[in-house]
């Protein structure tokens, strides 16, 4: 995808919980899909589907840390 280009859709979910899970930042999420920070957080404050599939990955990641 473009940059910026990202718009909603609900594959983000699941994509969101494993590229984060898999130890990536939200930030780098943002780019991984091609859209800003902001964009992310303002879809984590719409879909809460969203925001609990983000909120997994990082108990994903913080777990394999902690590993």
């Amino acid at each position: 995808m473009g940059k910026y280009a990202a718009r909603w859709d609900e594959k983000f979910v699941d994509t969101a919980r494993d590229y984060i899970g898999a130890g990536h930042s939200l930030e780098a999420f943002a780019g991984h899909i091609g859209t800003t920070r902001m964009t992310v957080y303002n879809w984590r404050e719409a879909h809460p589907d969203f925001a609990e599939a983000v909120q997994a990955g990082i108990d994903l990641r913080q777990a394999m840390v902690e590993e």
